[in-house]
């Protein structure tokens, strides 16, 4: 079904692509949360949902349908306790806690209508992240902090959709491998965004040892964070959690300057346009240490 949304996509452009690949990862996400994800999808789903592909937020319409079970067009107390129980993860959830009954109602009888859903989802998906990461400081964190391997194994679970390999592997790479596996990770990386910009040998060949040098220099020196608190748990989520509308961002301001884009470029352009969600500066800084890998500074859509 998702594959056919993609070859149905009538933009022959390569970037665009890519970006409708993310969008679909999100929403196959939601859909693997659904108890019946093995069965086929019928002529009547693949339609409702082929029409909700063309929006914005298709995730935020099927995250809906499949709370609402008996497709009375409200969510129930029940209907977000079987939605919260297929999700799993591994992580529990408090079904009888605060977050619970600020939105169901002190007895569990107030419903969740469609014109307010989006709101929920997404405090919903913070609410669930806090929780893991609380739950992985009890079970194994120490001063309210945890080790980088734990921090990105909470992440993996916990931005509202599962995260896409290429991300956990460069996170891992960024705060878990050794600097020379994690500088020969990235200079991988480098080449294939390189590729993609049509560059010749000779400069992609450059640009991947300068970020073999960033990335050894940036390792050895332990200027990689070595624990993780809550402040950089919620910002980690908030940037991983909307990295489809922060792609856009950066597809839309380095077409306008037909170039690559600096730290500043993309706040100014996020408070503009909006595209993204509203970032503050630490965000801003974690999208740079996630894609400029050869840290000179500046971002290119394709990295």
């Amino acid at each position: 079904f998702l594959a056919s949304c993609i070859d149905s996509d009538q933009n022959d452009d390569l970037k665009s692509k890519e970006l409708l690949k993310l969008r679909l990862a999100n929403t196959f996400g939601i859909l693997m949360m659904n108890e019946d994800a093995k069965k086929l999808v019928s002529f009547e789903e693949f339609c409702t949902f082929h029409l909700l592909m063309s929006r914005p937020d298709p995730e935020v319409d099927i995250a809906f349908i499949l709370m609402d079970r008996e497709r009375r067009g409200y969510i129930t107390l029940s209907d977000f306790k079987t939605y919260v129980k297929a999700r799993g993860a591994g992580t529990p959830f408090d079904e009888e806690g605060e977050f619970v009954r600020r939105y169901f109602g002190q007895d569990g009888t107030n419903i969740i209508r469609h014109y307010t859903f989006s709101h929920f989802l997404t405090d919903f998906q913070r609410e669930y992240g806090r929780q893991a990461f609380i739950h992985a400081v009890q079970a194994k964190g120490i001063n309210n902090s945890l080790d980088p391997e734990q921090f990105v194994e909470v992440l993996k679970s916990s931005c509202g959709w599962p995260l896409p390999l290429s991300i956990v592997n460069r996170l891992q790479n960024l705060y878990c491998h050794d600097p020379y596996k994690a500088a020969e990770a990235t200079a991988r990386c480098v080449l294939t965004a390189e590729r993609l910009k049509g560059s010749n040998p000779e400069n992609a060949a450059k640009t991947a040892s300068n970020s073999i040098l960033a990335n050894v220099q940036e390792r050895t020196e332990k200027r990689g964070k070595k624990s993780f608190d809550y402040n950089d748990f919620c910002a980690f989520q908030e940037v991983l959690g909307q990295l489809p509308g922060i792609c856009s961002l950066v597809y839309e301001v380095c077409h306008i300057k037909k170039g690559a884009v600096s730290a500043d470029d993309l706040k100014v352009a996020n408070r503009v346009t909006g595209l993204g969600g509203k970032l503050s500066r630490r965000q801003i800084d974690i999208i740079f240490q996630l894609f400029d890998c050869d840290r000179d500074g500046y971002l290119y859509y394709e990295d």
